[in-house]
């Protein structure tokens, strides 16, 4: 009888340790995997942020890439945007221009002015909010697109989750159950002086460091008002612009 208990017992342990190391080794596992999947999401939204920037960049160039006057520009739509106004570099590629013909160079300038605006909005909320496309499977299925603010929030839930990790599956926390799980062991160890303050530099060398989230390093930008809703404006604007910038707007009118 003490002989199937033992072996029970043992069976037992056996098993317990097996599964604690499968849970320890598991989380680890699969939070890299999803810090390895976010990381390459990240990459995958900078090139939708090049996008913006290039957009960015032609009505910076329609704005005669002056900072007062970019400023102005949003105030004048109600929009308080300042990375839409010093996040582009004045060499920074830019989108393409829209063929556009007016009976007057006011005209035409406050039709550019409109229409890449529009391309800077619609550019703005694929970037932040991702768009539907066709899963490519054959399904029909749509799904969204990389954006930023599903970004934003998937980092701080892997940031918890990286925290969860290192606070409750640490290395040492991990080695003191399989240490209780043998007693005799664990006599043998305190007798030694092998306790478990010995183990916790392995907490330091298999510490999770959080994740870095999109921060200062990407386009921070807010929504933005569609094209319709402030046509009024970007030509009230435009006009008044022209009337104050008259010889530098057609000259760059002359150029394009």
């Amino acid at each position: 009888m003490s002989s199937q208990f033992d072996d029970f017992a043992d069976g037992l342990m056996k098993e317990t340790l097996s599964e604690a190391a499968e849970n320890f080794f598991g989380a680890r596992k699969r939070l890299e995997d999803e810090i390895y999947d976010f990381e390459q999401a990240k990459e995958r939204l900078r090139k939708v942020e090049r996008n913006v920037l290039r957009e960015l960049a032609l009505l910076h160039e329609l704005l005669l890439n002056d900072e007062e006057m970019i400023h102005k520009f949003f105030d004048a739509l109600g929009v308080n945007a300042p990375h839409l106004v010093h996040m582009v570099p004045e060499d920074s590629p830019r989108g393409e221009r829209h063929a556009v013909f007016a009976l007057t160079r006011a005209g035409r300038y406050a039709r550019m002015l409109s229409l890449t605006y529009g391309d800077v909005q619609q550019a703005v909320e694929c970037y932040l909010h991702g768009e539907y496309i066709d899963a490519g499977d054959g399904s029909g299925r749509k799904h969204i697109t990389v954006n930023y603010n599903h970004l934003q929030k998937q980092c701080e839930a892997l940031n918890r989750e990286v925290r969860l990790v290192n606070e409750s599956q640490s290395p040492s926390t991990t080695l003191a159950f399989v240490r209780h799980m043998d007693p005799e062991l664990e006599r043998r160890e305190e007798l030694s002086g092998a306790v478990l303050n010995g183990y916790t530099g392995i907490d330091k060398d298999m510490h999770f460091p959080e994740v870095e989230c999109l921060g200062m390093h990407f386009l921070a930008s807010p929504d933005l008002p569609p094209r319709k809703n402030v046509n009024g404006k970007i030509q009230r604007f435009a006009k008044k612009m022209y009337g104050e910038k008259n010889e530098e707007i057609s000259a760059l009118l002359s150029a394009l």
